[in-house]
């Protein structure tokens, strides 16, 4: 899926209900477009022309003109919804590559600054933190967990069930818990979150659902977006978002903090010694 197709795709939610109109005539019939006048597209997709134009700026071109161009110079192929045995290791890198970049375009749009920053002061205001998730949302804790603990932070990741409960029993006002589930309704954080709050802890999440259970009894909540389809053995789209969404906490942190920059940097130079030079001494 060439990149413009991919905007089109991380753009919909946003579009008016007439553009949505061209977007999936376009997405349906994008080997066709080219040839077409903007009165074609307009008779074809049931949208005006004035509506066509604002569906192409809207997508970052010019006019609609540019889009038939763009278009144009793209792969005309829209990536199946699921690999098949007849997949090379080249389309299956293509189709993966086209879901993590459309996710990350998406949870772009889903995210705001104002939930950052509500993240951001949760975190720094924090004097222990446990990031907990299960299963795939452990790994993204995992790679938090080693970021933030360059940062300074009394932080720690937990996965098991009954660690997380016992976390929660004794947690505090001055506790933060983030919370990493893609569905939002993960059952072993419901308990876990639910017995934080009850002991005054604040509770940060990062979930695809604004509306899950997680969400609602969260103090924060970064959305992010993704389409996991049936071949998924993993959620490999949203654990680029989840990651995404740290990297940015991490690097925004230390370009705010002197203390944590100092830390980071007091670390680097500790790590260096554990590095060999190219003669393997």
């Amino acid at each position: 899926m060439g990149k413009l197709l991919i905007n089109i795709k991380s753009s919909y939610p946003n579009m008016s209900k007439t553009e949505k109109k061209v977007a999936d005539y376009i997405s349906e019939n994008v080997n066709t477009i080219t040839p077409m006048t903007i009165t074609d597209l307009s008779n074809a997709s049931g949208a005006s022309e004035a509506t066509i134009v604002r569906f192409a700026k809207r997508i970052g071109c010019d006019g609609y003109q540019q889009l038939k161009i763009l278009l144009a110079k793209e792969e005309h192929h829209i990536a199946n919804k699921s690999l098949n045995e007849d997949d090379t290791f080249s389309s299956i890198y293509a189709k993966v590559s086209d879901d993590i970049y459309s996710s990350l375009l998406k949870t772009r749009n889903s995210v705001s600054e104002d939930n950052f920053k509500k993240a951001y002061d949760l975190i720094i205001n924090s004097s222990q933190i446990f990031i907990i998730g299960v299963g795939n949302s452990y790994a993204v804790c995992l790679d938090a967990y080693h970021k933030f603990l360059r940062l300074g932070f009394n932080i720690a990741p937990i996965c098991d069930s009954h660690f997380q409960i016992i976390a929660a029993c004794k947690a505090s006002p001055s506790t933060l818990f983030i919370a990493v589930s893609h569905s939002g309704c993960t059952k072993d954080i419901i308990e876990t979150i639910s017995i934080a709050k009850q002991h005054g802890a604040k509770v940060f999440s990062v979930t695809s659902d604004k509306s899950s259970i997680i969400a609602k009894k969260s103090d924060a909540i970064l959305v992010t977006s993704s389409e996991e389809i049936n071949y998924r053995i993993l959620g490999l789209s949203s654990r680029y978002a989840q990651l995404a969404i740290f990297d940015t906490l991490y690097s925004y942190i230390v370009l705010h903090s002197d203390k944590a920059r100092e830390t980071v940097e007091e670390i680097e130079d500790a790590v260096l010694t554990k590095r060999v030079n190219k003669r393997g001494k």
